[in-house]
């Protein structure tokens, strides 16, 4: 209702709301005015999947400790059935040349994708993610670790798209870190026996849909969980990929020559584990996935060399640069130092200034923001 304060005659008033009646953007507040009529109207959309609530072992203070998941079968049913998707089928990549997933031996070697060529490709990928100010007081207590999926079948360029990255589990980080192993487990078993059911077969709009599951992403840490690899890397054991020791760390030079992880000593490794015991080469458990025709976690868990770049071999590469640099005389420590202290930033980069180095260290300080 327009106010008569507004200096407005009242017949321009009247004629106004009039027009206002057929304004679309004012019809939406009938759906859309509070968050109760913004979820009714979002679950009783056709597209809409609803989460199932399970639960997690009461806490130490004896609190409940619920997950969700979405159904993976079928977020996969309402793909499958979009009109577009057969649209969406990918160019064969010519012979000898590397251009998606699907070129590499994680798929080409899988025997799964070999003895089923038409079953679809699933990725799963993992992060935690922090739900409140990540600085503030309440770091940590709502941070949430979130599973999702995406089909390998999408093509490329539509498959890094938001919309085509689906969230599967939501849990919150501390309640699965209260009991680890045992608690990992629940968290996939929803998920791990609709894999397994997909693998077999699920009747989808009068098809039978298969679909293995070629690849599991993470961060290194999250990678080591889901893997069930050591997750200390000061000591001892610190690689899933090779067997290099955390002391011979400092004379690799090169590739490292240690031997690889290979699936078979891995699964004899688990075998061999005792409840309570690490296993050979720091191994703290089997890996549930590896319950899957598809899906073996050595060779299926991609490393996160990004995340190593970023978090520590961009330290020293950039400090390496810095002293070639200043050894050849263009300038010294202390005028970059000062530059770094007289560079104006903006607000919002304000917190990532970068700190001022020390000549004498072998990597930079500060975080990978402020690099």
């Amino acid at each position: 209702m327009i106010s008569a304060g507004t200096g407005m005659r009242g017949e321009d008033i009247a004629q106004l709301e009039e027009k206002m009646r057929d304004n679309p953007f004012v019809k939406l507040q009938d759906h859309f005015s509070s968050y109760y009529k913004i979820n009714k109207e979002t679950e009783n959309s056709p597209h809409y999947i609803s989460p199932v609530q399970y639960k997690l072992p009461r806490n130490p203070a004896g609190k409940e400790c619920p997950f969700q998941y979405v159904p993976i079968i079928q977020t996969i049913a309402a793909l499958v059935n979009d009109p577009d998707f057969d649209k969406l089928t990918q160019t064969p990549t010519p012979s000898g040349h590397l251009y998606d997933m699907k070129d590499g031996s994680a798929w080409k070697s899988n025997q799964y994708f070999l003895d089923n060529p038409d079953a679809l490709t699933g990725l799963l990928y993992s992060d935690a993610v922090e739900l409140d100010n990540p600085l503030g007081a309440s770091k940590g207590v709502h941070k949430a670790l979130n599973v999702y999926f995406s089909l390998v079948d999408i093509p490329k360029p539509l498959r890094s798209k938001t919309e085509n990255i689906f969230l599967v589990l939501t849990a919150l980080e501390k309640d699965l870190k209260e009991n680890k192993e045992e608690n990992f487990a629940r968290f996939f078993k929803p998920l791990l026996d609709d894999l397994k059911q997909l693998e077999l077969g699920v009747e989808i709009g009068g098809k039978t849909i298969k679909m293995g599951l070629m690849c599991y992403a993470a961060d290194n840490l999250e990678a080591s969980v889901v893997g069930g690899f050591s997750q200390c890397y000061s000591s001892k054991d610190v690689c899933r990929i090779c067997h290099q020791q955390y002391e011979d760390l400092q004379h690799i030079s090169g590739i490292s020559k240690e031997a690889l992880w290979t699936r078979e000593e891995y699964d004899a490794a688990v075998g061999n584990m005792l409840p309570g015991d690490r296993g050979d080469f720091g191994l703290n458990s089997g890996c549930i996935f590896n319950q899957l025709q598809s899906f073996h976690c050595i060779g299926q868990i991609p490393t996160d060399i990004m995340h190593d770049f970023c978090e520590k071999v961009a330290a020293f590469d950039v400090m390496s640069c810095l002293k070639a640099i200043v050894s050849s005389g263009l300038f010294t420590f202390e005028q970059y130092n000062q530059v770094l202290r007289e560079v104006k930033l903006g607000d919002y980069e304000a917190a990532d200034r970068p700190k001022a180095v020390n000549s004498k260290m072998t990597s930079i300080s500060g975080r990978v923001q402020q690099f």
